[in-house]
């Protein structure tokens, strides 16, 4: 794993070029320039199926571990938490390229919600030409689930009580007008804040230390049971 994770990672079946020359990132994983310019960077090939973006470091290095990528084909991008602008320029600019199914793995809580919707939208507030630009409407959220908890028998001490800062945080997503008519997010987040703890996904490690890669997201991937944003919800964003 790189060291210097400011910009963010990628990794899997794909070859990359920047300013520095050619990146062979099957087993190894690319990391941009300390300036954190992405100006240049594009694919040169690829022989991936999907694309799956991870809210966490350490998530990441966990999958690259069990190889995930080369047994999926698939290309891993990390933007190490919320992703920098820096980074989601070029995500977007690597989804035009490579135009596969883009899906996000994230965390059952506000801070793993926010980076799906601003992944698809491209912004969570005020829509604007230069946020549009960054969307990727056709993501899906293959994160953690709240029912995931009882269908995978999750043990008590994994819980997490939500802060009032995030109890906050979720009535301000329930509030807004592109997710009001959204009945599976209501749902999810309505059952979140009555049950008062969230689950992150290192959860899954207590069940095994490759159960993410070998049996959540291969199932998860899957199903077309998956979390979007449908395209009346795209159109309207709150300021």
């Amino acid at each position: 794993m790189p060291r210097d994770l400011r910009l963010g990672s990628i990794t899997g079946p794909i070859v990359l070029r920047d300013e520095r020359g050619m990146h062979n990132l099957h087993g190894d994983a690319w990391i941009g320039p300390r300036d954190g310019s992405v100006e240049g960077v594009s694919v040169v090939e690829h022989h991936a199926r999907f694309v799956l973006l991870v809210e966490k470091a350490d998530i990441f290095a966990r999958l690259l571990k069990d190889e995930f990528p080369a047994k999926n084909q698939c290309v891993l991008f990390c933007g190490n938490g919320y992703p920098g602008r820096a980074f989601r320029v070029l995500v977007r600019r690597l989804h035009d390229q490579l135009r596969l199914p883009f899906y996000v793995l994230a965390d059952n809580d506000p801070a793993g919600y926010e980076l799906f919707f601003l992944t698809a939208l491209g912004a969570t507030r005020r829509r604007n030409a230069a946020a549009t630009s960054l969307a990727i409407a056709n993501a899906a959220f293959v994160g953690l689930r709240v029912r995931d908890y009882e269908l995978l028998e999750l043990a008590h001490g994994i819980q997490i009580m939500l802060s009032d800062a995030e109890r906050q945080q979720l009535q301000r997503f329930k509030s807004y007008r592109w997710l009001k008519s959204d009945a599976a997010w209501q749902c999810e987040m309505d059952v979140l804040l009555q049950r008062g703890f969230k689950v992150e996904m290192e959860a899954l490690f207590t069940l095994s230390p490759s159960f993410l890669a070998d049996t959540y997201l291969p199932a998860r991937l899957s199903s077309d049971d998956h979390l979007r944003l449908p395209a009346a919800s795209r159109r309207e964003i709150t300021d």
